[in-house]
Order: structure tokens, then C-alpha cells, then sequence
């Protein structure tokens, strides 16, 4: 018997949980309800429950989760069948339970127990912050009418909102967005809401320039001299806020809406020469000097007018970026030091039972450096195999070291942090107290395997109640897996030496009289 839930998940190395209903769930969904019982009635049957099972009754989480739903549509199945079974809707009532009063009935009663069960799952709470969060942008949403407030449910960027992923410039989120335009997605998925909005905002972006050349335009002032002037046409309109030598400062702001231009950009987009259209250079004649941003009464313009032309439009740029863009923004880049930071160090026992050619690859795949501590950490997702990089195939110069050659993979057993199994202490004292992590374990240990060796390194668990530790890799924890995750585990260990499964195998070929000469001489080959 046991209190914590074992979670389906999508497969057994994933660690997504699957919040649909299990077809036990589906074929209990019609029950019929009843009146909910009292909470003592509730906890005394509960208790009774964990005795005949020969369970602890003195453990407050055990019986919490052997109590039974007193509302719902699974009224009738106890705390911890509804997780297992239907996470999605166990979701769904704690979030509904956490907005109510509490009231002086056996139905209110009923929540708040099943809201105290499952307070004390992990899981659970990091379920309910995705669910709250998911409702809110939902609302902001509808409140707003803007769908790139809805939140991506897929992917990398599983939980960040649409328009903050759309506006990402990282070149893993215009992946993304690239992807997307073309994406074939199911009608009324989220990834099919995710492409509606994309190119929604890729319309809009192609159809702004246009629009904001056309309506900025204004026709040229009357000429004072003899000569008539030209015959009014589209194409004689002076550039976008260029009037009496000066640029408005509202050509500025709509240069810094662009969003992609640096101060610098700004100034030299506004300094330089305005380009006409191939539309208009076809009905235009052609001057016969190059065009001036700042007219005067002279032919030239000395240094000292343009310098004070610069200042001035630097002095519009600057109050407009002052009054749109933030002061970090601005700021000086950060050093280099700051921009590339150091990968993460071995854990100091790994260093003393690894040899030197496989601390470089194993600290640059395995490990990250936690950016608050600096403190190595392991990378995310986990898997079992972890294989170093390949050696080129063709060398055009000798390499500086034979080290790449000699690297041997690493199996990285973590059945608790991979899998979250229940693992428990099995010294009766403790009563089948639940491990918890207590980091890596020391040892490495290099196994013999058909085409060469290995490293195999474990967690180590530890029981808070009795202080003791166990290597993940021990017969107590196997013991404690079933059949198919027990099968992943790749080798037979000794105190001194260990041997891959694979060479067990060849074993079986030992007869009586028969020596392990044989054996050796294929290990050999």
C-alpha cells in the first residue's frame, strides 16, 4: 500500500503527464451522486481502509489518500484513484476548490481534504500553476480580443504566450515562427490557434510599410519664383515629414516604432539622402544635383551647418527615445565574460573516478552551471545513454590529442528523477518512509560490455527519517521497480568489478568442464 500517486506519463522516459482519462476512468464518469458524508465518517472508513490493507494508520498521507470523494463526477473513488486516473479533472477541482469559501458542511469539509492531500504532491502544484496561469491569459485574452495572449501549449517554449514567442528574436523561436507559416495543424489544436495568430501578425507587418509611406506624404509647397510650377502628380510628394529643412519629431517616433534599429541606425537612416521610387525616378526627371535634407539659400552647405543639422536631429532622437524606448535598452553591452559564461566543473569525486579524457565531454553535455550559485547541475530532460562526440573522419593535420579517440559512453541511471517512482526505505523502522534526492552518487563505476566499456553513474536517495542513503543502483531501490523499468538496467555489479548484461549472456555457454577460456578469447576479439 502506498500514498503517493504513480502518474501516467506519454511513455516510460517522458516526463509530460497525461491529463486525459484512463478508460477505467471513462467507463466510472456516469455515476450517479449522493449526499456527501461527514468528514469524521469520511477519515474513520479511510483509517479502517489503510488497517486491513496493513498500512500505517498513524500516517496522516496514507489515509488522506484513501479517502473517498464525496462530490464530482467520480464521487465514491478515493484521492489518490483520481489522480492516477484523471489528472486533468483533479486539476480542474482544485483550482474550482481554491476559489470558494470555506463552509461548515461535510461537502466543503470533503474539499478541503482532498485540497490538503494534495497540497503535499509536487506534481499536483506544479499542475494547478500551469491550469491558473492557462486561465488567466485565457481571460486576458477574451478581455482584450488579442489571441496572442493565449498560451503555447507545445514545444520549447511550452508556457510563454504567443505574442511574447512571436516577437522572440532568438533563433530558436524564428524557427519556430518560420515553421508555423506552412505547418500542417490539426483544426482546433493549439499549434492550429499558434498558426492562425502567425500569420495574422506576418499580414499585418507586409501591410504597415505601404500604409505608413502613403499617408505620411504632403504635397510640395507653391513656388514664389517666375517659373510655373509643375502639374500637380502623386509623384512629385515630398518625403515622409520633411518640411522646411527640419524633420518632425514625429517621423522620429514612427522610426523608433520600427523596434529594430539601434540610436546610431536612427541617426544615419535619418541623415542620409532620401531614395526615390523606381515608380518615381520613371516619371521624374532626373536632378541635376544630388538631392540636400537640409535646403538652404546656398548651393553648399559648410561643416559647421551640418554639424549643427546633426545635433539637432541627434537632440529630437534623443527626446523621443527617451520617451519610448527604456534605459536599459541604451545601455552599453554587456563584457564578454558576462555574455559567454563558464560551463559547469565536474562534481569533484566524479573528477577522482573518471579518467581525464572523459571530464571535457561529460561537463559540457551532462552538466550546466546554475546561474544563481554557479554550482554544477544536471542538464534537462535526463535519459539513460549519454555518448561523446565522434572523431572526424578525415584529419587534414595531426590532432592536438589522441583523447577523443579513447571516450567510452555514460549510462546514467536516475529512476526517481527520470521516472518520480515512489521509492521508499526498506528498514521497518521507518515504515516504508519515502527517499528523497540527495544529488549524485560518488562512485562511477566502469563496466565490461561485448564491444568495449562504459561508465554507469546513479543518484543517491536518502531516508529523512533515518538518515540513510542509498545508491540508486542498489538491490533495495531495483527491487522496489517493476518489470519493464527493472530491465533497463544494463549490468550485474560487485563491490570491485562490474559486467554488462550482454556478457552475462555469453555465459550461458559455460558447461561443466567447460572453462571461461572461450569466453575470453571473444572479449578479446
Amino acid at each position: 500500500m502506498y500514498a503517493y500517486p504513480v502518474f501516467r506519463r506519454q511513455s516510460a522516459s517522458s516526463t509530460k503527464l497525461l491529463m486525459a482519462p484512463s478508460e477505467e476512468a471513462r467507463a466510472l464518469s456516469n455515476t450517479v451522486s449522493g449526499r456527501a458524508k461527514p468528514k469524521e465518517e469520511v477519515l474513520a472508513e479511510a483509517t479502517n481502509f489503510v488497517t486491513g490493507h496493513g498500512g500505517d494508520p498513524a500516517d496522516r498521507l496514507l489515509v488522506l489518500a484513501h479517502c473517498q470523494l464525496q462530490f464530482g463526477m467520480f464521487q465514491g473513488q478515493r484521492f489518490r484513484w483520481l489522480l492516477e486516473n484523471s489528472l486533468g479533472y483533479a486539476v480542474y477541482l482544485l483550482h474550482s476548490i481554491s476559489k470558494e469559501t470555506v463552509q461548515a458542511n461535510p461537502l466543503s469539509a470533503n474539499k478541503q481534504l482532498f485540497q490538503e492531500f494534495t497540497s503535499q504532491i509536487t506534481e499536483m502544484t506544479v499542475e494547478l500553476e500551469k491550469f491558473s496561469r492557462k486561465q488567466e491569459m485565457q481571460k486576458k485574452a477574451k478581455d482584450t480580443g488579442d489571441q496572442g495572449y493565449l498560451m503555447v501549449e507545445f514545444g520549447d517554449f511550452k508556457g510563454r504566450s504567443m505574442k511574447e514567442v512571436y516577437e522572440d528574436q532568438s533563433q530558436k523561436a524564428q524557427a519556430l515562427i518560420n515553421y508555423l507559416k506552412t505547418a500542417d495543424a490539426r483544426p482546433n489544436t493549439n499549434m492550429a490557434i499558434f498558426k492562425t495568430y502567425v500569420l495574422k501578425r506576418r499580414a499585418a507587418a507586409s501591410i504597415l510599410p505601404s500604409s505608413a509611406s502613403t499617408s505620411t506624404g504632403r504635397p510640395p509647397a507653391p513656388s514664389t519664383s517666375a517659373v510655373p510650377p509643375p502639374a500637380p502628380s502623386t509623384s512629385s510628394a515630398s518625403p515622409a515629414g520633411f518640411q522646411s529643412g527640419a524633420w518632425k519629431p514625429a517621423t522620429v517616433k514612427s522610426l523608433l516604432a520600427r523596434g529594430n534599429l539601434s540610436p546610431s541606425q536612427l541617426v544615419k537612416k535619418l541623415l542620409s539622402p532620401v531614395k526615390l521610387s523606381p515608380a518615381l525616378q520613371l516619371t521624374s526627371p532626373r536632378p541635376s544635383k544630388p538631392r540636400q535634407l537640409f535646403p538652404s539659400d546656398s548651393a553648399e552647405i559648410d561643416d559647421e551647418e551640418m554639424v549643427s543639422a546633426a545635433a539637432q536631429c541627434e537632440a529630437q532622437l534623443n527626446t523621443a527615445l527617451a520617451a519610448t524606448v527604456p534605459r536599459d535598452a541604451c545601455a552599453d553591452p554587456p563584457p564578454a565574460a558576462l555574455l559567454h559564461q563558464p560551463s559547469a566543473e565536474l562534481p569533484s569525486h566524479w573528477k577522482d573516478q573518471l579518467p581525464p579524457y572523459q571530464h571535457e565531454w561529460i561537463r559540457h553535455t551532462l552538466f550546466k552551471a546554475n546561474p544563481r550559485t554557479g554550482k554544477p547541475e544536471l542538464v534537462s530532460p535526463l535519459k539513460l545513454w549519454w555518448y561523446p562526440p565522434q572523431p572526424a573522419l578525415i584529419h587534414t593535420q595531426p590532432p592536438a590529442s589522441p583523447d577523443h579517440f579513447f571516450c567510452r559512453p555514460l549510462f546514467l541511471w536516475m529512476p526517481q528523477k527520470m521516472w518520480l517512482f515512489p521509492l521508499v526505505c526498506v528498514r521497518p523502522a521507518c515504515g516504508k518512509h519515502r527517499l528523497t534526492a540527495a544529488g549524485v552518487y560518488r562512485t562511477v563505476q566502469k563496466v565490461l560490455d561485448i564491444d568495449g566499456w562504459y561508465d554507469l553513474a546513479t543518484e543517491y536517495l536518502e531516508c529523512k527519517q533515518c538518515s540513510k542513503k542509498y545508491p540508486a543502483w542498489s538491490e533495495d531501490i531495483l527491487g522496489q521497480l517493476d518489470v519493464g523499468h527493472r530491465s533497463k538496467f544494463p549490468a550485474l555489479l560487485t563491490y570491485r568489478y562490474s559486467c554488462g548484461i550482454r556478457v552475462l549472456r555469453m555465459m550461458r555457454e559455460r558447461t561443466m568442464g567447460n572453462s571461461v577460456t572461450q569466453l575470453y578469447k571473444k572479449l578479446q576479439e
